[in-house]
């Protein structure tokens, strides 16, 4: 088998390459010269001995410490590891709930958002919620806690619609304020 010319200059290169390095790690490299005589370590410094006892550093009737983790009705202190904080202040007194005759009535809260389709296939959307008149009495989110409402009928821009609890019908028209 003949080797190319051009792959047989290139081996011969790496070679010739790789021989050279080889040279050049070798001299650099020189054997150390024997250590001389070792010196005899010196002895360690010993520490008198005595009998008698040291000096007590735990004196706890000078200085006392105490840390106070309690909640703030029992502790008004500052925190001592972040001072700027507030979480150790006494909160607002929490407002009660409005009695039920404040609140509005949950039918007032129902809004129209939208109405889609073609007559006879209508959607309304009523407080994000999707509605159709085939539709079982639905569940509906409002401020105040959740409505049950019938769609009876839906028109371009209204919607016809029962509360559960409420006697009679009420309209929802886009577009209408609260």
């Amino acid at each position: 088998m003949r080797i190319p010319p051009n792959i047989r200059a290139r081996s011969v290169a790496s070679v010739w390459s790789a021989g050279l390095v080889a040279l050049v790690l070798l001299a650099g490299c020189k054997k150390k010269p024997a250590p001389g005589p070792v010196a005899p370590p010196k002895p360690a410094a010993t520490a008198a001995r005595t009998n008698t006892p040291g000096a007590v550093t735990n004196v706890t009737t000078e200085f006392v410490s105490f840390f106070d983790d309690r909640l703030p009705p029992e502790n008004s202190g500052r925190d001592p590891f972040n001072p700027q904080s507030t979480y150790r202040t006494p909160a607002p007194p929490v407002p009660t709930k409005a009695t039920a005759s404040s609140a509005p009535p949950a039918d007032s809260q129902l809004i129209l958002r939208g109405v889609v389709g073609k007559p006879g296939r209508r959607m309304v959307t009523i407080n994000n919620q999707i509605l159709t008149v085939q539709d079982p009495p639905t569940p509906v989110r409002v401020p105040g806690g959740t409505v049950t409402i019938t769609v009876i009928d839906i028109g371009e821009d209204y919607a016809d619609i029962k509360v559960e609890g409420v006697s009679g019908t009420k309209r929802l028209t886009q577009g209408q304020k609260k």
